[in-house]
């Protein structure tokens, strides 16, 4: 099964909308403000679903 399907529906589309606007680029093209403004929902609910994003990932990929 792929990774992005361990997550729930709202964390697949904030990591891949993160993803492809480039919040993950060095240096991010877009800081955590611009990209919660962008998903309409408050920075803190955006952090949170991005970070048990990248636990569940990061957990599936150190668990093989």
């Amino acid at each position: 099964a792929s990774l992005l399907s361990k997550l729930t529906p709202r964390q697949r589309q904030m990591l891949l909308t993160a993803y492809a606007l480039g919040y993950y680029d060095v240096p991010r093209r877009i800081s955590s403000d611009e990209l919660s403004r962008h998903l309409k929902v408050d920075k803190s609910t955006l952090v949170e679903h991005l970070r048990k994003a990248e636990r569940k990932i990061i957990g599936s990929i150190i668990a093989e």
